[in-house]
C-alpha cells in the first residue's frame, strides 16, 4: 500500500499588528511568523474515501484532552479533513485517503496546530494523488482554509500581510530555543478579534524595526522588537497571561510574547541552563510547558525507506 509520512511544524508570531477591518470581515494584518521543531505526524495511505483518525503520541506528549474529543473530527471543525476534500473536489480525484494524525502540538493554543496539518494534507495529497501542483499553487489553495495555512504550507520566518495570502520570505534565523506555556483555558480566535474591535487600538506600526533587526540576525534586537497587538484585549480579560509573559522575562529569557490570538505565551532563550530556570518557573504556573526551538520550514515529508526531504520551494 502506498503510503506517506510528514512532520507537520507549530509557528510563533514574533510579530503581529491589526491595520483595520476588511469589508470581507477579515482583519488585514502584518505578521512575522516563525516555524518551531514542535510538530505533529501525519501518515496517509492510498484509501477508497477520505477518513480521519487522531490519537495523542505514545509517549504521551503535548496533545491536550480534545485529542479524545470525537467532535475534533467533524467535518466543520477539522481542517484536516475539509483540506483533503478541497483537493478531492477541485480536482475531481476519484480516490480517497486514510489520515493517521499522531497530534502533538496543543490545539485552541495560537500555535497553529490545526493549518499545520492542512498544509501538509496539501503537500501530501499533491504528492499521493500525483496532482503536480506547485508551492505556490498549494499556498493559493490554503487561503480558502484558514489564514495561516499558506505560511504552514512554506514555512520559515515570513512576513504575512492582507489577510494571511501575501507572503515574503525572510532571512533564515539562527537556532534559537523556545520555551511555551500553553493555559489550561482556551480563547476563540473570534472572540479575541471581537475584544479588539472593541477597543480603540493605533496599530503598533514598529515592523520596520524588526524587519531591520532579521536582516540582521540580531536576536538582542529581535527580542527587543517582538509585539503582538492582541496581547491588549487578552492581558485585559486574562491577566494570567500577561503574567506567564512576566514570569519568563523575570526568570531571563532574552523575549516573551503572546503568539496569535493566544492562550500560548513563548519565550526565547540563549541557553540550555537558562532553557530549564525559564521552562521550571513557568510549570509552577501553568500546566503545560514546552521546550522547542526555530525550525525551517512547514512541513516535512519523511517516505518509507528513506531520510528526510526538504519540499522544494517551486
Amino acid at each position: 500500500m502506498k503510503s506517506l509520512k510528514l512532520k507537520a511544524y507549530a509557528k510563533i508570531n514574533l510579530y503581529l499588528d491589526i491595520l483595520g477591518r476588511r469589508a470581507d470581515g477579515y482583519h488585514d494584518i502584518q505578521s512575522i511568523m516563525q516555524t518551531l521543531e514542535l510538530s505533529d505526524t501525519l501518515l496517509i495511505f492510498e484509501h477508497s474515501r477520505i477518513e480521519v483518525t487522531v490519537s495523542a503520541p505514545p509517549t504521551g506528549g503535548q496533545a491536550d484532552r480534545q485529542v479524545c474529543d470525537s467532535s475534533f473530527l467533524s467535518p466543520d471543525r477539522n481542517l484536516i479533513w475539509q483540506a483533503a476534500k478541497l483537493l478531492q473536489e477541485r480536482y475531481e480525484i476519484k480516490r480517497g485517503a486514510l489520515i493517521k494524525l499522531i497530534k502533538n502540538i496543543p490545539m485552541a493554543a495560537g500555535l497553529g496546530g490545526g493549518s499545520a496539518d492542512a498544509a501538509a494534507i496539501l503537500i501530501g495529497l499533491n504528492l499521493l494523488w500525483h496532482l503536480n501542483l506547485s508551492l505556490g499553487r498549494l499556498q493559493k489553495l490554503g487561503e480558502d482554509l484558514g489564514s495561516d495555512v499558506p505560511f504552514c504550507v512554506r514555512g520559515g520566518t515570513v512576513l504575512v500581510e492582507g489577510k494571511g495570502e501575501r507572503l515574503t520570505p525572510l532571512p533564515y534565523l539562527p537556532r534559537a530555543s523556545v520555551v511555551i506555556a500553553r493555559p489550561s483555558f482556551e480563547l476563540p480566535t473570534s472572540r479575541v478579534y471581537s475584544e479588539f474591535d472593541q477597543g480603540d487600538t493605533a496599530p503598533l506600526s514598529r515592523l520596520s524595526l524588526m524587519l531591520k533587526a532579521i536582516h540582521d540576525k540580531d536576536m538582542k534586537e529581535i527580542c527587543s522588537n517582538l509585539a503582538n497587538i492582541l496581547e491588549r484585549p487578552v492581558f485585559r480579560h486574562h491577566p494570567e497571561v500577561r503574567r506567564l509573559k512576566e514570569t519568563a522575562i523575570s526568570a531571563g529569557a532574552l523575549g516573551a510574547l503572546m503568539t496569535g490570538s493566544g492562550p500560548s505565551v513563548f519565550a526565547i532563550v540563549d541557553s540550555e541552563t537558562m532553557t530549564k530556570k525559564v521552562a521550571g518557573e513557568l510549570s509552577k504556573i501553568c500546566p503545560t510547558v514546552i521546550t522547542t526551538a526555530f525550525y525551517m520550514q512547514g512541513v516535512d515529508i519523511l517516505e518509507q525507506g528513506k531520510n528526510r526531504e526538504r519540499l522544494k520551494h517551486f
